[in-house]
């Protein structure tokens, strides 16, 4: 795959950056805030690619072109229900994990709510870009 380097990167890699020093200077170049800085700057790049899709989005629609054909839309609604159905018995596997060591007193280290949280959203997120990206690359989407 071949980086288009076009107005949309070069904004991107520029807003990052300005936010990362900002942020690290806010914390008075030290190594903790280096690392917050980063995640900051991740963030920011993060946004900014999403305006720019919601802006190309926009322009293509003003312009008659539909967002997303029909095979498309049914990749990514099998891709979604697989990850949907999946994510959910991930769940469940937690909630049954954390049951047995509560039943059990089991010493194994037990996640915390938020940990659960982001256990399950990386999970279905990666899960569904994954089948997406599958899909799409072979046609079998039966």
């Amino acid at each position: 795959m071949e980086v288009k380097w076009d107005k949309k990167w070069a904004s991107t890699i520029t807003a990052s950056l300005i936010a990362f020093f900002i942020l690290w200077w806010r914390a008075e170049w030290s190594r903790d805030g280096a690392l917050l800085a980063v995640i900051f700057a991740i963030i920011v790049a993060n946004l900014f690619f999403v305006g720019w899709k919601a802006w190309e989005t926009k322009k293509e629609k003003e312009e008659g072109f539909p967002p997303k054909d029909e095979m498309t839309l049914y990749i990514e609604g099998r891709a979604a229900y697989y990850a949907l159905r999946s994510g959910l018995w991930f769940m469940l596997a937690l909630l049954w994990y954390t049951w047995f060591i509560h039943v059990f007193n089991l010493s194994l280290p037990e996640p915390n709510t938020f940990e659960a949280l982001i256990m399950s959203t990386l999970f279905m997120s990666l899960l569904f870009l994954g089948l997406k990206w599958n899909f799409g690359r072979t046609g079998n989407i039966r």
